[in-house]
C-alpha cells in the first residue's frame, strides 16, 4: 500500500549544497554569504548559475535596491553594462571538481524504507548530470524526477508530471520561495491534496521522515500539521 506522496527538492533539502553551489555563486560573483538568501527566498532564481550572474551586476553596480525583481533577467536590466553573459560552462566545470564535497542531509536507509510506503519523487533545480551525482551521494535512486533540462519550477507541470492521480496526498520539501509557489499552483490543476514543508537552510528533513516511517497511516494527518498553509 501507498500511503502517499513524497517529493523533495534536492539542494537544501536532501544534499546540504554549501560547499558546492554556494561556494561557486560566492567565488564567482564575488557575493557574500549574507546576499544570496534574498535572492533565493524572492523567487526566480532557482538556477544558481543565473543567480550568480544576477549577483555579478547587482554587487558591480553598488547594491541598487531590488524592486520588482522576479528574476535574473529583471536584474541584469538594471545595470546591462556589467553583465558578464552565461556564466555556466565556468560555473559547471568548477562544480565538477567541488561535487563531491556535498553532503547528504539524510540517511539512505530512511529514504529506502520510505520507498516502500510511499512514491518518492524529486523535482529539482538541478539539470540531469548535476541530479545524477546527487543521487550517487545519496545512495538513492528516484524512479520518477523533474530536472530543469524537462521543466523548470516554480511551473506546476514540474510537480504534476511526477504525481499518481489517485495518490492519498503529496507532502513538498523544499526551502526555496520557488518550491513554495510550486505546490501553491500545483493545487490549482490537482484534486491531490498538496502540502509544503519548508526546510531552513543547514536543516534536516530527517526528524519528520523518520515520523512518517513510523506512523505512515498518519501520515497525511502529520503532513497537514506540518505544512505551510498559504
Amino acid at each position: 500500500m501507498r500511503y502517499g506522496t513524497l517529493a523533495f527538492d534536492i539542494d537544501g533539502v536532501l544534499i546540504d549544497t554549501r560547499p558546492s553551489y554556494r561556494r561557486i555563486v560566492r567565488e564567482v560573483s564575488g557575493a557574500r554569504d549574507e546576499d544570496v538568501p534574498w535572492f533565493k527566498k524572492n523567487g526566480g532564481f532557482n538556477d544558481d548559475w543565473e543567480m550568480a550572474r544576477a549577483l555579478t551586476v547587482w554587487l558591480a553596480a553598488g547594491r541598487p535596491p531590488l524592486m520588482d525583481v522576479h528574476g535574473w533577467k529583471d536584474v541584469v536590466a538594471l545595470a546591462p553594462e556589467h553583465d558578464p553573459g552565461d556564466l555556466t560552462d565556468r560555473c559547471d566545470a568548477r562544480y565538477r571538481e567541488l561535487w563531491r564535497d556535498e553532503k547528504p542531509l539524510v540517511d539512505s536507509g530512511l529514504l529506502h524504507l520510505l520507498s516502500s510506503e510511499f512514491d518518492l519523487v524529486a523535482v529539482t533545480g538541478r539539470r540531469q548530470w548535476a541530479f545524477e551525482r546527487a543521487q550517487e551521494l545519496l545512495d538513492f535512486r528516484f524512479a520518477r524526477f523533474t530536472t530543469a533540462d524537462l521543466v523548470r519550477k516554480p511551473d506546476p507541470e514540474a510537480l504534476l508530471r511526477l504525481l499518481n492521480p489517485a495518490s492519498p496526498f503529496c507532502l513538498l520539501f523544499g526551502d526555496t520561495r520557488d518550491d513554495h509557489l510550486l505546490a501553491r499552483q500545483t493545487r490549482l490543476y490537482t484534486r491531490v491534496p498538496i502540502y509544503y514543508l519548508h526546510v531552513d537552510e543547514g536543516q534536516s528533513p530527517q526528524n519528520v521522515l523518520e515520523i512518517l516511517h513510523r506512523e505512515p497511516e498518519a501520515a497525511e494527518e502529520h503532513a497537514r500539521s506540518y505544512s505551510d498553509p498559504r
